[in-house]
C-alpha cells in the first residue's frame, strides 16, 4: 500500500483547534523584544542602560538577562511546548552576554565591602572573579540559565569544562593582568553549595556581609535543577537548613510581617521588608513560591493588599515608600516596584490584580513596538501632573512585564518540579523557525498523536517561514492540514505534496513553508494508537 493510500484512512484523526490556547499580540511582542535584544552586538546595550552607574541598582544587566532569559523559558515551557525552536538560540545568547565583562566587572568595586549596611567591615582585597565567593546576585543567576538551558532543551553544552569562562582582558591599565576564570554549569554549582554550606545555610552573601533572601532563592532552584540532571538531593538539603538558619532570625517573614530583606551578618541585624518597600515582598515571594508554596500563598493576599492601590478605569499601581535620601539614592519607583508586583501576581494566579498591573502600565508608561517586539522605554519621571507613577526602568520593561504576562499560575513553581523541555520526551516538536518568524500556538496532543502550531510574523517583515519539524522516526505515516485542508501526506522518509505550500521531507524532519499574514492553524497529525 503506498503512502499516500495509506494515510487517508480514516485511523487519522481530526484535530479541531479553535479552543486550543494562543498567544495574543503583546504576548508575541513580549518574546519577540527579547529574541530581538538578546540579537544586539556585544557591549551594544540599546533600550537596556538604566539610570544608576557601575551596575549597582535593579537596573543592572545581570538582572534583565535573568528575567528575560526566564521570562522565555517560562513561555516555552507553559505557553508553547512544541517549538524549542523558537527558544533555544535565544537562551544561548542571553547566557553569552551573562558572560560579558561589562555584566560582571562590577564586582571588583562591590567585593570589597564597606556598603551602606557594612561601614563597620574591615576593608576587604579587591576580587576580579565574579562567583568565587559571594555576588550570588550575580552567580546564581548565571547558574540556573546553565542548568535550564541543559534541561529544557536537552543541550549539555555548558556542562563542558571551561564553558563559563569569565575572561579578563584590560587594554591599557599595566597594573592589572588578564585573566580566565573557567567554570562549567557542575563546578559553579559546586562553588555555590559550599559558599552555602560555609555560611551555615543563611544564604550566600550579595554585596559582603549582606545576605538577601530574593537572591538565595536563585541558587536553590539551581540545586534543584543540578539535582534532577546529576542526582542528590541539594536542593532539599539547602531548603531545610534555610528554614533553620532563618529562624534564628524570626523566619523568613519577619516582626513586621513582610519578608525580611536581608541580614547583616557582622552584627547579626535583619533589615525588615516594609523598610524595603514592596519590591522587596514581591520578588521574594515570587522566588520562594518555587520550594515554600504553601507558606507564600498564606501569606501573599496581606501582603499584596498592604502595597496595591486601585487606580482609575480598573487599574492598579503600588503604593511606595518615601525615597530614601542622601549620596547615590534613587528616585522614587525606581526599585522596579510595579514589576515585581506584576511578576508576582503572574506566580500567584491573581488575574485581577495582575490585569490592573497591566492596564496601568499601558495606560500610563507609553509602551511601544519596535521590530516586532513590545516594551516599555525608560522614563525618569516618577508621576504624572495627575499623580500616577509613569517611573519605567529597565528591568520592568525589558524584562518583568513580559515576564508577568508570559508566566501561567505556578508557571515558576511547575518549573521547579518539573524542569525537562518538550526535547526530553521525544515527540515532534519545532526545532527550526527561518524569517525570524514568531508562533501564537505550538504543542504536540498526545491523545490526538498530533503537533499544532499557528505561525505568524515576527521580528522581521517576511511573508514566508520554513518550520522544521523532527523526533518524526519511527512514527509512522502521516497528514499535513491547514486550516483543515490536507496539503500534504507522507512518513519519516517521504512526502507527497498536494497543497499549494513547500512541504519536504529531509534528513528525518519535515519542512514546511508556511504563510504568516494569514495565521494559518497547522496540523501534523500521526496515526492514533491503539
Amino acid at each position: 500500500m503506498s503512502v499516500a493510500a495509506d494515510v487517508g484512512s480514516s485511523a487519522f484523526p481530526n484535530i479541531g483547534t479553535a479552543a486550543l490556547p494562543r498567544l495574543d499580540d503583546r504576548q508575541v511582542g513580549a518574546i519577540n523584544h527579547i529574541r530581538n535584544l538578546s540579537r544586539l552586538p556585544p557591549n551594544d546595550w540599546s533600550h537596556m542602560m538604566g539610570r544608576a552607574p557601575m551596575q549597582e541598582d535593579y537596573s543592572a544587566y545581570r538582572y534583565q538577562l535573568a528575567y528575560m532569559y526566564y521570562a522565555s523559558a517560562l513561555a516555552y515551557k507553559h505557553r508553547l511546548p512544541a517549538a524549542p525552536g523558537l527558544f533555544k538560540d535565544t537562551s544561548n545568547r542571553l547566557i553569552e552576554k551573562m558572560l560579558l565583562p561589562e555584566v560582571w566587572l562590577y564586582w571588583r568595586n562591590a567585593s570589597q565591602g564597606k556598603g551602606p549596611f557594612t561601614l563597620d567591615l574591615p576593608a576587604l582585597g579587591v576580587e576580579t572573579n565574579p562567583v568565587i565567593r559571594d555576588n550570588i546576585m550575580y552567580s546564581g543567576y548565571l547558574q540556573t540559565m546553565a542548568l535550564m538551558h541543559h534541561l529544557l532543551f536537552d543541550d549539555a553544552r555548558y556542562a563542558q569544562p571551561g564553558s563559563l569562562t569569565f575572561e579578563f582582558r584590560p587594554f591599557l591599565s599595566i597594573l592589572d593582568q588578564s585573566a580566565d576564570y573557567t567554570y562549567d554549569e557542575k563546578s559553579l554549582n559546586e562553588r555555590i553549595y559550599w559558599n552555602m554550606v560555609e555560611n551555615g545555610y543563611l544564604g550566600v552573601a550579595c554585596e559582603p556581609g549582606c545576605v538577601f533572601q530574593i537572591c538565595n532563592q536563585i541558587p536553590i532552584l539551581g540545586f534543584r535543577l543540578h539535582d534532577v540532571l546529576y542526582g542528590g538531593e541539594i536542593a532539599r538539603e539547602v531548603t531545610e537548613g534555610y528554614l533553620a538558619a532563618w529562624s534564628d532570625f524570626g523566619g523568613v517573614i519577619g516582626p513586621d510581617g513582610h519578608y525580611t530583606t536581608l541580614v547583616v551578618t557582622s552584627n547579626r541585624t535583619p533589615i525588615p521588608g516594609s523598610y524595603s518597600g514592596p519590591w522587596s515582598d514581591a520578588w521574594c515571594g515570587m522566588l520562594m513560591n518555587m520550594w515554600n508554596g504553601e507558606a507564600v500563598k498564606a501569606n501573599y493576599e496581606r501582603l499584596r493588599d498592604a502595597w496595591i492601590v486601585d487606580g482609575p478605569s480598573g487599574t492598579k499601581s503600588v503604593r511606595l515608600p518615601p525615597a530614601p535620601e542622601g549620596a547615590g539614592a534613587l528616585p522614587e519607583g525606581s526599585t522596579a516596584d510595579l514589576g515585581w508586583m506584576s511578576a508576582w501576581a503572574s506566580e500567584m494566579g491573581d488575574r485581577e490584580t495582575l490585569d490592573g498591573l497591566l492596564a496601568h502600565a499601558d495606560r500610563f508608561m507609553k509602551p511601544r513596538w519596535l521590530d516586532g517586539g513590545y516594551y516599555y522605554p525608560r522614563c525618569d519621571t516618577s508621576r504624572d501632573s495627575f499623580g500616577n507613577l509613569t517611573i519605567m526602568d529597565p528591568t520592568t520593561g525589558n524584562a518583568l512585564l513580559n515576564y508577568a504576562r508570559l508566566n501561567v499560575p505556578n508557571g515558576l513553581r511547575k518549573l521547579y518540579e518539573n524542569p525537562r523541555g518538550a526535547l526530553a520526551l521525544k515527540e515532534p516538536v519545532i526545532t527550526g523557525i527561518s524569517n525570524d518568524a514568531a508562533l501564537r500556538c505550538a504543542m504536540f496532543l498526545p491523545d490526538s498523536n498530533a503537533l499544532v502550531f499557528t505561525p505568524t510574523a515576527g521580528c522581521e517583515e517576511a511573508d514566508t517561514s520554513i518550520f522544521r519539524i523532527e523526533n518524526i522516526a519511527d512514527r509512522g505515516a502521516w497528514s499535513l492540514s491547514i486550516d483543515g485542508q490536507t496539503v500534504a501526506t507522507g512518513d519519516e522518509r517521504t512526502c507527497q505534496a498536494t497543497g499549494p505550500v513547500p512541504v519536504r521531507v529531509e534528513n528525518g524532519a519535515i519542512s514546511i513553508e508556511a504563510p504568516l499574514s494569514s495565521e494559518p492553524n497547522i496540523v501534523v497529525a500521526w496515526r492514533q494508537q491503539h
